[in-house]
């Protein structure tokens, strides 16, 4: 096992086994250890590069795991824009499209999870169509 201290997106690889395959990482993730097989080769040159690619395969799984939900407690949005979110509040579960500022946050405290808007429907019109 190779010891490292690599953060990337929150995530903090602490070793790697690069003896057999599949390669192992220990992966610290929202303050618990997680040890992450890597599911693909991923062909990069330096160890460091590898690994952020890592990373990203990890937080990937971890996001399909929870339907594309991302807890707020976990990750936050890179950009600014409008979010669907799910709101906890005195105990009932909304969903809501919410705007999220960088500087900010969100503009509700009672958000517990966050997802990108889906890509309006593709329509087709005709002439037919009234």
């Amino acid at each position: 096992m190779t010891k490292y201290n690599i953060e990337h997106k929150g995530v903090t690889c602490t070793a790697a086994n690069w003896e057999a395959e599949p390669f192992k990482f220990v992966l610290i993730y929202n303050g618990c250890p997680y040890v992450y097989e890597q599911k693909r080769y991923i062909s990069q040159s330096a160890d460091t590069d590898h690994i952020r690619c890592v990373i990203e395969q990890f937080l990937e799984d971890v996001e399909k795991e929870n339907n594309g939900w991302l807890s707020v407690k976990d990750r936050l949005p890179e950009r600014n824009g409008r979010y669907l979110t799910h709101c906890s509040i005195e105990g009932q579960s909304l969903i809501c499209i919410l705007y999220y500022c960088k500087v900010g946050g969100f503009n509700e405290s009672t958000v517990t999870h966050w997802r990108p808007l889906p890509d309006a429907p593709y329509m087709i019109y005709s002439e037919d169509t009234e």
